[in-house]
């Protein structure tokens, strides 16, 4: 008998302690999702606090001040209509200054990205992404090595972490992204 009372406790404060910390990050991602729309919108009050780009056997972390602004415009004035050759899949997490995070679908091009956020219908059964983020001039020096990164050959740039922040750039090898 007092083995399963021990037992039953510790399922209940192990399943409140579970319960709790999926509603904290259920609720990060909600602010985050809300932030990201009006992020499109227009609203040039949200900033972005950092970026992670994955996928595709390589990785980009960002925290520099002047990429992040630069990202930011590129969101305010994102567009419906779709971009030529869009087609490398990377995922993208947004954190965002003050709280709230999200992880959104992405298809990348030389030119920009088409944005798919949680709730959008996948491009993969016809839906349409929330917006087309167009690159435009002049283009910071870090997101113009970012985008020859990200559109490198694995070969090229396997395992590789590209780290953007404030005092410059730099990369580093992180074999357990090597797949």
């Amino acid at each position: 008998m007092k083995v399963r009372f021990i037992l039953v406790a510790f399922f209940v404060v192990f399943g409140s302690f579970q319960f709790a910390t999926w509603r904290k990050e259920f609720m990060e991602t909600e602010e985050g999702i809300e932030k990201i729309k009006l992020l499109i919108r227009g609203k040039e009050t949200v900033q972005l606090a950092s970026f992670e780009i994955y996928y595709q056997q390589r990785r980009v972390r960002c925290s520099d001040p002047e990429a992040l602004r630069y990202l930011e415009s590129c969101l305010w004035k994102s567009r419906r209509k779709s971009l030529e050759n869009a087609g490398l899949t990377y995922r993208l997490r947004l954190q965002f200054a003050g709280g709230g995070s999200v992880d959104a679908c992405t298809y990348w091009s030389p030119e920009g990205f088409h944005l798919y956020v949680p709730g959008d219908t996948p491009a993969g059964d016809g839906g349409s992404p929330s917006g087309v983020v167009v690159f435009k001039s002049p283009m910071p020096a870090s997101i113009k090595v970012m985008i020859d990164f990200l559109q490198s050959p694995n070969d090229m740039v396997m395992g590789t972490v590209l780290i953007l922040e404030g005092g410059g750039m730099r990369r580093e090898n992180d074999p357990s992204i090597e797949l």
